[in-house]
């Protein structure tokens, strides 16, 4: 297997907690299926067999039942649960070396969130990663939102916040797509301090502050090892934040830095040599443990060769570097034994889920690329089990679920309607996520809403621009514009 994908699905969904308060952020419906269902198609479209799901222990066979069962996923799945009490200190970087084991020896990493949806064909990202040899490999996004409706819940003020929230200041080579900045935009206000030899070497370098981090990453199989086992790492919690900054400021060290790394004979030749012939240190750090894997490394016989070759050509004597039966060596570019890069998509699909805002615009273009992104479920759009009557109007954008039941009169466009819910005679809902086991009342008009699991709307509620939080009831009649409805009380977000 040239890569292992792992599917970070354990996180506590903090930016959509008003969501998640009977089910985990990878379970949350888009268009119907769960959100984690998606980055999985998406691995099954690009021919992976197997892949490591991290998820919360109480969730678990939850999720293994919906994926298998209900969304019909094929390939291998192998599981490693956190237990709830951990989750809070459980970040990313942690969930990597919890399931670094279960990862085959030399076998690179193919890191997904379960909260992202594409349609892009990755085999751009594994082209890149291989092109440049790359350590890590990051998916960023260009692709602006379309959706030009209110975030429920959220008055203005509050989306700015969140959209500068979750900003983050890239700096990338134009010319090869290498990374020479990466910070979180509260981080970056500070000053940043960089080498200005860096920009004699990449003097195009484009700083943007518009891009999504897709959490999409390919990693060396040696940087997992690094994460996992040295001390420099113990207190790295987010791949996001901790351990990708890191490797980006780690790209350029000095000769003397590289050197120090390396143990050899102080003779007048081997002071003079290049480091990349100079064999790697045994405590080793970052740039010794980028040199490990055994693909990278130059044979001791090539190396016995090179040196043979080199002793006939070289005049007074000098036969190169004295070789050591134990020694290892590797043929480094400008010292670049660690390289960042990022493919920057720019058409086409692509959300993550982290957000309400990015949950909302995942609900609304989902049904535009469903067949693309879902193919194995592209008829399932109504599933069977539904009756509709004649005398409702579903749009062809709209999904309902198994068992649900839609009354006469029923209008509904560009929403989905969850498992187990009822929509009764003369509801109107558009533009809206209608989860599982809720109730919508006679004559009830939701618009550009949120109505959580076990939410139960009376009779000619109007919604709009809200969020129903789980297991909400609203008494008839009452009217809610953008709020955040939770157990009958009105909180103005």
């Amino acid at each position: 297997m040239e890569f292992m994908p792992v599917v970070l699905a354990a996180g506590l969904g903090s930016k959509v907690n008003k969501l998640t308060k009977l089910n985990p952020k990878a379970l949350l419906p888009v268009g119907n299926f769960p959100t984690v269902y998606y980055p999985l198609a998406m691995l099954e479209r690009h021919g992976f067999t197997e892949a490591i799901v991290v998820t919360p222990s109480s969730f678990e066979d939850d999720m293994r039942k919906t994926l298998l069962d209900k969304c019909g996923i094929k390939m291998k799945l192998i599981f490693e649960s956190i237990a709830d009490t951990q989750l809070e200190e459980h970040g990313t970087a942690q969930a990597l070396r919890l399931v670094r084991p279960k990862i085959p020896d030399n076998t690179d990493v193919l890191v997904v969130g379960c909260d992202f949806i594409t349609d892009l064909n990755l085999n751009h990202v594994f082209s890149l990663f291989h092109k440049t040899d790359a350590s890590v490999t990051m998916l960023l996004s260009s692709i602006k939102e379309s959706r030009d409706l209110p975030i429920p819940g959220l008055d203005k003020a509050k989306q700015e916040k969140e959209k500068r929230a979750n900003r983050d200041v890239f700096g990338i080579s134009e010319d090869s797509g290498r990374v020479i900045i990466m910070e979180g935009m509260n981080k970056a206000e500070d000053d940043t301090e960089l080498d200005p030899k860096i920009f004699l070497k990449y003097p195009k370098v484009r700083v943007r502050t518009t891009m999504t981090d897709c959490h999409l990453y390919i990693f060396k199989r040696w940087v997992i090892d690094y994460l996992a086992t040295h001390k420099d790492c113990e207190k790295m919690s987010s791949l996001k934040y901790d351990l990708l900054p890191y490797l980006v400021k780690k790209q350029f060290p000095s000769e003397v830095r590289l050197r120090k790394s390396r143990t050899w004979q102080k003779t007048p030749a081997e002071d003079e040599a290049p480091v990349r012939l100079l064999p790697v240190s045994k405590e080793h750090d970052i740039y010794a443990f980028a040199e490990i894997p055994a693909a990278l490394h130059v044979s001791k016989t090539t190396m016995d060769w090179a040196a043979a070759m080199s002793a006939g050509m070289t005049t007074g004597g000098n036969r190169g570097i004295d070789l050591h039966e134990n020694d290892v060596f590797h043929v480094t570019r400008d010292n670049d034994v660690i390289r960042c890069y990022a493919y920057i998509q720019d058409s086409g699909f692509c959300v993550r889920t982290n957000t309400i805002s990015g949950y909302c615009e995942a609900n609304s273009q989902i049904i535009r690329i469903f067949p693309t992104v879902a193919p194995e479920n592209k008829s399932h759009l109504i599933h069977p089990s539904v009756k509709v009557p004649r005398s409702t109007q579903v749009g062809p954008d709209c999904f309902i679920g198994e068992k649900s039941q839609v009354g006469e009169k029923v209008v509904m466009k560009k929403s989905a309607v969850g498992a187990d819910s009822m929509l009764k005679d003369k509801a109107k809902v558009s533009n809206s996520v209608i989860m599982d086991q809720v109730e919508i009342g006679e004559s009830c008009m939701v618009m550009n809403s949120i109505i959580c699991s076990g939410a139960v709307l009376a009779e000619k509620c109007e919604i709009k621009d809200s969020i129903v939080s789980p297991s909400t009831s609203i008494q008839s009649h009452s009217k809610h514009t953008n709020e955040l409805v939770s157990d009958g009380d009105r909180m103005l977000e």
